[in-house]
């Protein structure tokens, strides 16, 4: 009796497992939930919302709002960038920037928009459109011309 009631619950999990992906897929855009680090490689608009720590290489223009004034940023850009604006204490306007950005915090917004390769960890969710790939401990995907939507639940280490 035990052994049977573990197989119908093995069946009624993998049923689960396997609808969940069929219908995040029918919709289009892909939300994925899972814990790690995301890695992401492309060109087009990134828009990572949350809170944790980030770490970006881009070729375009970069907006950076601390919404709970405890980020720290770190700026490292090459020649022929232009020069850093901080509008105010907590936002950042790189327009044609080229270079490293790493930025650590509770509650931020960094909306890029150009070629990037980035790591995030911590929580939040990732708009993606363009063209690219990312990466999570859950697996791959693609970026797309519709949006990519990486959304990441509290608790977990992945933003």
């Amino acid at each position: 009796m035990v052994k049977r009631t573990l197989v119908v619950f093995a069946a009624l999990a993998l049923l689960i497992v396997g609808l969940v992906p069929a219908a995040s897929a029918a919709e289009g855009a892909a939300d994925i939930e899972g814990a790690g680090t995301l890695w992401a490689k492309g060109s087009g608009v990134a828009v990572i919302d949350g809170g944790g720590t980030v770490w970006m290489a881009i070729d375009g223009n970069v907006t950076i709002v601390d919404r709970a004034g405890d980020a720290r940023v770190w700026i490292t850009g090459r020649s022929g960038a232009e020069e850093e604006m901080k509008t105010d204490s907590s936002v950042y306007n790189l327009t044609g920037f080229y270079g490293r950005i790493h930025v650590k915090g509770s509650d931020f917004e960094i909306s890029a928009d150009g070629r990037m390769r980035f790591r995030a960890l911590g929580r939040g969710t990732v708009l993606l459109k363009g063209t690219g790939v990312y990466r999570t401990r859950s697996g791959f995907g693609r970026w797309t011309d519709t949006g990519t939507r990486l959304e990441i639940g509290a608790g977990t280490d992945a933003l």
